[in-house]
């Protein structure tokens, strides 16, 4: 459900996809977009801070490698 409403698959995507992986990641998109409109200012730049360290040390480490 996003923003109140259902999210049904498209013709194309029940055709190209009869299991639904394409159906669950663009629901996974909207449930993050959501989560994300709901955040306060401060939690979202405290959450977006934490992904940048955390992908400054994955990268520093995948270059070690």
């Amino acid at each position: 459900m996003a923003n109140g409403k259902m999210i049904y698959p498209s013709l194309i995507d029940r055709v190209l996809n009869p299991k639904g992986s394409f159906f669950l990641s663009s629901a996974i998109r909207s449930d993050f977009t959501f989560k994300i409109n709901q955040m306060s200012k401060p939690a979202f730049l405290c959450n977006s801070g934490m992904s940048v360290n955390k992908a400054k040390i994955l990268i520093s480490e995948y270059k070690k490698e």
